[in-house]
């Protein structure tokens, strides 16, 4: 089996091919997702009237959506509960976009119906809302740590963006020395984040590893390539493509 370490967690369809193809996953995320409640989204001023003038709506993170619709309380007040199915209802009107296609799953759920491109990168998705031609506000839900090039390129071709967060990235808190020695037992590190790539180094983590690393996405591998770590990444960021490479190659 091929020892390959994690920097998140794997969804049950990812465990059991790393299983069918091999590898043994060690599973230790570095940096943890905080949904912002409900309940502070919904104050932000004039929130529901900016939902309603934007043109499209986008998410580059699927984080962004669970977050955002998976963070209902079991017990809402009734102001909640009223804004949670306006949001709702309006998203299922507009004009929605997402990064990729794991993203738009999560949507599809709530009934929500998104388009996203083939490849999966914010400047690729801008482009294409660009082409659609027809956005001239558009609300970008997101985590407080974002790529600047999606808004950066809506922003230049004189498109509205509201950014609005919806989640905040924190270092999880770990036992460095544990977390070295997992790092010393495995041929391959796997990131899905930069944040996570910077996590490891600021951890002195890469000092402990002698194998190879991964990268969901060229982001993430630029982030490596910055702190001289080369890496491989797959055709498209999908987790299941990252696995299929790393069993491939390692």
């Amino acid at each position: 089996m091929k020892k390959v370490l994690f920097t998140r967690e794997l969804s049950d369809f990812d465990l059991q091919l790393c299983t069918r193809l091999g590898i043994e996953p060690v599973i230790a995320p570095l940096v943890g997702i905080q949904p912002v409640e409900l309940s502070e989204i919904r104050e932000l001023p004039n929130l529901t009237a900016t939902l309603h003038q934007a043109t499209a709506i986008a998410f580059t993170s699927r984080h962004a959506v669970e977050a955002l619709l998976g963070s209902m309380p079991s017990d809402p007040d009734d102001q909640t509960e009223l804004f949670f199915t306006e949001l709702i209802r309006i998203l299922r009107k507009k004009p929605v976009y997402t990064v990729g296609e794991s993203t738009a799953d999560v949507l599809d759920a709530y009934g929500i119906m998104a388009r996203f491109p083939e490849d999966y990168n914010g400047t690729v998705l801008a482009e294409m809302m660009l082409n659609d031609g027809v956005h001239s506000s558009v609300i970008h839900f997101c985590g407080d740590i974002r790529r600047p090039e999606f808004r950066e390129a809506l922003h230049e071709a004189g498109v509205a963006v509201e950014q609005i967060v919806v989640y905040r990235k924190k270092n999880r808190q770990i036992d460095v020395n544990a977390y070295a020695a997992l790092v010393k037992s495995v041929q391959a590190v796997a990131f899905y984040a930069p944040s996570a790539v910077e996590a490891f180094w600021n951890a002195s983590l890469h000092t402990h590893f002698k194998g190879a690393y991964y990268a969901i996405g060229h982001t993430t591998l630029s982030a490596l390539e910055s702190l001289g770590a080369a890496a491989r990444v797959p055709n498209v960021p999908v987790s299941e493509l990252l696995i299929r490479d790393i069993a491939k190659n390692l």
